[in-house]
């Protein structure tokens, strides 16, 4: 953060934050989580200096979200955001109530796990910090003496002016045209489970295999776990569990800085949106393979991209849009939300990547792991995280019944990769 900044006591929410606060509520909380495990019990006072180290470093999320009379905007705050046991469900408090901080740090024996409203930052910018709060601990614990390294922003190191910019308006070309919208996609059927649970099951698999297993269909890793979740979703509708009378449509987050010129800790992402039609009749799995890893490659580019860009930063500077009420915005967006957003995709599958650190680091953690915020509307969505020799794969759902799950990983061990599974609901460990 450049010294202006760090002596502004509020900045306005970024272009992709601004949709969050009008739809969040008690079960769609926006909320995700990225937690990394390590070998050792974690001591509370330990967390607690490195927390405070860790946020001089990212000054800009020591906040809270207010609601001003025209948008949402964060406010410094002077205090540490919440440092608690974690609890049995993940991401499940609303950040935009009372007193409205949008970060929490949950630990449980060597787990240290960060919670964050997606109106902060994304998944990339979440591991950023992540990693530099994992850094402040093992050297107060550890006595660990990191150098500088290209995978970790120091806590002792001077926040890069960009890191607070939105990085929507300065890739914003308003001369091209906006992108389309999706059509209405297919949704799993299923009772919710009662307000304030949010079931996690966790497939352990190995990253060797499931690399080789990706270059044995000369494909990547992400192309063949979103093919795999589309084959999960069109095996239930083949086998009668539910009615595929619309597409099956993945949202598949990019993350922008890979494309477009950026520093940004907020939210700089876009979503690509392949999808399938069981109306078509049937889809073998390397059909599925096929079409999805050349749309990935079609639609991850920058020309690709950029209309999503224009179609949001244009809404954005639209006269209504800039002088409306937030109450009346709340309302206005809220129900665009509900109409173009997350009926427009059956799921969601968003892959972190392999998690890079500083070889100091790297014995004292064990693996990581990530959460997708819980969906009401998709009511199941995926979170793929890799460190080391484990890719961690999480589903969250608000349904009783682990449908999807079960034909996904039987997948996988079908193909010879052990799958070692984890999970906050009883049931789901006989999957």
């Amino acid at each position: 953060m450049s010294d202006v900044n760090r002596e502004r006591d509020w900045f306005p929410l970024d272009n992709a934050a601004k949709i969050f606060p009008p739809i969040t509520g008690r079960r769609k909380t926006t909320v995700f989580r990225i937690s990394a495990t390590l070998k050792k019990p974690v001591v509370y006072e330990s967390i607690r200096e490195a927390l405070r180290l860790t946020l001089h470093r990212f000054p800009y999320f020591q906040v809270r979200i207010r609601r001003g009379f025209f948008w949402y905007y964060f406010d410094r705050i002077s205090h540490l955001p919440p440092l608690e046991r974690d609890p049995e469900y993940p991401c499940m408090w609303d950040p935009t109530r009372s007193p409205g901080i949008p970060l929490r740090i949950r630990i449980s024996h060597g787990r240290i796990a960060l919670e964050v409203a997606h109106a902060l930052t994304d998944g990339m910018g979440a591991l950023e910090f992540l990693k530099t709060l994992m850094a402040s601990y093992l050297s107060i614990e550890e006595g660990l003496s990191i150098p500088s390294s290209p995978h970790l922003l120091s806590p002792f190191s001077t926040p890069h002016p960009e890191e607070t910019e939105d990085s929507f308006a300065r890739h914003y070309q308003p001369g091209i045209p906006s992108s389309s919208i999706p059509p209405r996609a297919f949704h799993v059927l299923g009772s919710l489970i009662p307000p304030g649970r949010y079931y996690i099951t966790t497939g352990l698999v190995p990253s060797d295999g499931l690399r080789g297993l990706a270059r044995s269909y000369h494909t990547t890793v992400t192309a063949l776990l979103t093919a795999l979740y589309f084959l999960s979703f069109h095996t239930i509708i083949r086998e009668g569990k539910a009615k595929g009378s619309k597409p099956i449509i993945i949202q598949i987050p990019v993350n922008l800085r890979r494309l477009f010129p950026s520093q940004t800790m907020r939210n700089f992402f876009l979503l690509m949106f392949p999808r399938i039609d069981p109306r078509l009749g049937e889809y073998e799995f390397e059909e599925i393979l096929s079409y999805v890893t050349h749309f990935m490659k079609m639609e991850s580019t920058p020309k690709a991209l950029a209309p999503q860009i224009r179609r949001n930063v244009g809404g954005e500077r639209n006269p209504f849009a800039r002088f409306v009420p937030v109450f009346l915005k709340d309302l206005v967006l809220s129900r665009m939300y509900e109409i173009m957003g997350d009926r427009r995709a059956t799921s969601s599958l968003s892959n972190l990547g392999v998690v890079q650190v500083p070889e100091e680091m790297r014995p004292y953690i064990e693996r990581f792991d990530f959460y997708p915020p819980p969906n009401p509307i998709m009511k199941i969505c995926a979170g793929v995280i890799t460190f080391g020799d484990t890719v961690s794969l999480s589903f969250g759902r608000l349904i009783h019944e682990p449908v999807v799950e079960r034909v996904f990983f039987r997948w996988l061990t079908e193909k010879g990769l052990p799958v070692t599974i984890e999970t906050n609901v009883q049931e789901d460990y006989h999957l």
